[in-house]
């Protein structure tokens, strides 16, 4: 999910095997002038995965892919010739080759073909770009500076959690004390924006919620950007008490209102929100949970998997497969029994690659995968049912889920958290399932990870005016 975004592992695993970019690959030569550049997308199932190439006077090239932070990775077999293109993306030490072919009309700016990777072939479009031409779609919702408000780059010392959080407050330009937010970010890695395709969603709610009135905290992740320790090793017990420094910090600020407090959380952010609201409600004054969960990661892992393959076309025959070879894998990993994991898992990894698959291939998005579902997060996320946190929040909560959403089903998850906070007491509750949305909150069309960085929409405005509008009322 950007999200719980490790979760659905046929993603990760795609892309796995189908780039197989290792740490050891070499890369092409830094002072190589370039001749031309293209951007390119790969369609995966269920995601469109962009990549550019840079061709250089010599008959080299090299690939950039965003997406897998792959920069400069070094091409080989290279054509660039006025009917076609072709590469070889072969990485060092990997057996995953990966052979680019495509056509054009004569001297044409656009190509077309496929790429073809351990017996799978899949479509290939690129484009080539002006001389200094950005990579991917625009992002017409991201704002231009100089903005009306102050902005200060801020390091919050969580004793407790021996880390730095770096981030950025901003102050409305208007008279204080002013309520404030602080923005709670989903799973893995993620900046304070929680830049994901190129969106930067919580830049766009941020700049939304201070003109209108509203300070705003958002920071990166732990190893993200200026921010210290780790995500993977870190649990969600960890984030809270990030979270709780955060707050601690904006206590002491001049200028905010103590009492008017908020978090704002997106996918597992808003799972956090609410354990943290429980542990100091004294201090939270609301929460706004965006894509939050109401069952245990274990459920929300299964019904993720069985619906983005169900919308990419998956046969139901192949999806009893997978989903059955996923719960034997979270089975395993709850009683542990690593060695059975890692053979649920491997047979999962199977099943997905398709017949083409070497063992050799197998064995290497097997050994990708291992890394995350071993780690502390990944394990404790398995079991943890946000429900035992909701039952015990009193503030006023604004719950909302996209109807496309495909990471954290809508019906299914707000009604959990609905029951859930009935048997809080909690009385001031909104619940809106907001139809057309997908798990960014954009306006989509099947709502698949396939479509976030193709659709130049960030955060619906629908979206973001309820968000802006419950918040200010929550401020009064």
């Amino acid at each position: 999910m950007h999200q719980l975004n490790i979760a659905a592992l046929v993603v990760a695993s795609l892309l796995f095997l189908l780039i197989g970019v290792s740490s050891a690959a070499t890369r092409a030569p830094a002072d190589t002038a370039a001749a031309e550049r293209w951007a390119g997308v790969i369609e995966l199932p269920g995601l469109e995965l962009e990549f550019s190439v840079t061709f250089t006077d010599d008959g080299g090239a090299s690939i950039d892919i965003p997406l897998q932070g792959v920069a400069g990775l070094a091409l080989e077999d290279v054509a660039r010739e006025p009917e076609r293109l072709a590469f070889t993306l072969a990485p060092q030490g990997s057996p995953a080759v990966a052979v680019f072919q495509l056509e054009r009309e004569s001297g044409a700016a656009e190509a077309v073909g496929t790429i073809s990777q351990a017996g799978q072939t899949f479509p290939v479009r690129m484009r080539r770009l002006e001389a200094d031409g950005e990579v991917g779609p625009r992002r017409p919702q991201h704002p231009k500076r100089p903005f009306p408000y102050e902005e200060r780059e801020v390091e919050i010392e969580n004793a407790a959690g021996g880390v730095t959080l770096a981030g950025t407050l901003t102050i409305p330009d208007s008279r204080g004390p002013h309520p404030a937010v602080i923005f709670i970010t989903g799973s893995g890695p993620q900046d304070r924006d929680e830049t994901l395709f190129g969106h930067k969603p919580f830049l766009v709610i941020s700049d939304h919620l201070t003109r209108r009135g509203v300070a705003t905290l958002r920071l990166d992740d732990r190893g993200v950007g200026g921010s210290t320790g780790s995500v993977m090793n870190s649990t969600s017990e960890d984030f809270v008490s990030d979270v709780l420094a955060a707050v601690d910090f904006l206590k002491a600020t001049p200028g905010i209102n103590s009492g008017r407090i908020g978090l704002i959380g997106h996918s597992e952010g808003a799972i956090v929100a609410p354990m943290a609201a429980t542990e100091r409600p004294d201090d939270i004054a609301f929460i706004v949970l965006l894509a939050g969960t109401g069952l245990p990661g274990g459920e929300i892992l299964v019904m993720q998997l069985q619906d983005i393959l169900r919308a990419s076309g998956v046969s139901e025959e192949s999806i009893e497969r997978q989903i059955a070879h996923q719960r034997r894998m979270l089975g395993h990993l709850a009683a542990g029994e690593d060695a059975a994991a890692t053979e649920a898992l491997r047979e999962l990894i199977k099943e997905q690659a398709g017949p083409g698959a070497t063992d050799a291939q197998i064995d290497e998005v097997l050994e990708n995968n291992l890394a995350q579902i071993n780690s502390p997060w990944f394990r404790s996320f398995i079991p943890l049912d946000p429900r035992e946190f909701l039952k015990q929040t009193r503030c006023p909560v604004l719950a909302l889920c996209g109807s496309l959403d495909l990471q954290v089903p809508a019906e299914a998850n707000l009604t959990a958290i609905r029951t859930a906070l009935r048997e809080a007491g909690n009385q001031d509750v909104t619940i809106l399932e907001l139809e057309g949305l997908n798990h960014l909150f954009q306006t989509a069309r099947t709502g698949l990870p396939g479509e976030y960085g193709s659709i130049e929409e960030t955060f619906a405005p629908q979206a973001l005016d309820i968000v802006a509008e419950w918040v200010e009322e929550q401020s009064r």
